[in-house]
This record gives C-alpha cells, sequence and structure tokens, in this order.
C-alpha cells in the first residue's frame, strides 16, 4: 500500500520520502546508522510513530518499539511485507472464485 496524500509521506533526514513499507524496507537497508538514528535513538522513534499513526500497523510499530537494531527492523519490515502480500493473495483468489462460482 503506497500512501498518496504527501501530507502523510516520511521526509527522512536525507532527503528521502517514503511511501509504503517498500520505501522503508529500502531507506533502512541502504542507510548508515548515523541516518537511521536521527529517526530512531533512545529518546524519539519516528519509524514507530509513523507506522502506526499514518500506515496503521500497531503491530510493527510495537517491533519498532522494543530494539533499535537495524537487521532485527529490517526483518521485522520484511516478514510485515510477506505477510500482507500472502494476505493479498488469498483475497483475490477468494474473489476470483467468488466470481466464478456465482
Amino acid at each position: 500500500m503506497e500512501i498518496e496524500n504527501p501530507n502523510h509521506y516520511f521526509y527522512a533526514c536525507n532527503g528521502d520520502v517514503l511511501k509504503s513499507l517498500e520505501d522503508l524496507l529500502n531507506f533502512l537497508k541502504n542507510a548508515n546508522e548515523e541516518k537511521i538514528s536521527t529517526h530512531l535513538n533512545e529518546e524519539r522513534n519516528d519509524f514507530s510513530n509513523w507506522i502506526k499513526d499514518i500506515l496503521k500497523d500497531k503491530t510493527l510499530a510495537k517491533n519498532f518499539q522494543k530494539t533499535l537494531d537495524k537487521e532485527k527492523l529490517i526483518k521485522a519490515v520484511e516478514r510485515r511485507i510477506k505477510s500482507r502480500n500472502k494476505k493479498d493473495k488469498h483475497f483475490v483468489i477468494s474473489q476470483i472464485q467468488e466470481a466464478i462460482n456465482g
């Protein structure tokens, strides 16, 4: 799911504009620790707030509150994307089955 409203985008310190979990994943994979720590440290957690408030994913937001470890965060986002894609695929299949069965 990509956010369409620019007011809800995540504007990263390096100039990246994040509009989806895929964008967040790419940012985490490519940004150095300094860039990530600008948004995620002991005092602040911009990613968790954005995930909870804008993407409406409380589960992933909680994962971001539990750790500052870049690799753990990457894995959490990858799992969430994979889980979401699986649900989307099952939904499409059920819609096709309903259409076929009338």
